[in-house]
């Protein structure tokens, strides 16, 4: 995570998916999310923007090719909370289907959290 003076700006991450039919995750669509629990709000991809809605993404979209997944996430605005995680989706005929380990504390009380 790189910091500036309102918190981190930029969250780097490298993680591998796991199924014991590791042929199901193959080619598959996912969706991973930063969540704020104070506000119950996603941060948004890169930042809110009320001139250019079509560019508030919530979360960043990747496709499982068997490798190690590397993602930047990127939030340039001030975080207002103490608390965050990160949560991953399976996108399925317009769905986001949370799966059942996808979920990982990020940020505790303030404290960034070694993941």
């Amino acid at each position: 995570m790189k910091k500036n003076t309102n918190g981190w700006q930029y969250t780097d991450l490298s993680f591998k998916l796991s199924n014991p039919d590791h042929r199901l995750l193959l080619n598959r669509k996912f969706l991973l999310k930063i969540y704020d629990m104070d506000n119950e709000i996603v941060l948004t991809y890169l930042e809110e923007n009320p001139k250019y809605p079509s560019t508030n993404l919530k979360g960043v979209p990747f496709e499982f090719d068997g490798n190690i997944i590397d993602l930047t996430y990127c939030n340039i605005q001030k975080k207002k909370s103490e608390n965050y995680e990160i949560r991953i989706y399976l996108l399925h005929e317009g769905e986001e289907i949370e799966l059942e380990k996808g979920i990982l504390p990020l940020v505790d009380d303030g404290k960034f959290l070694r993941i």
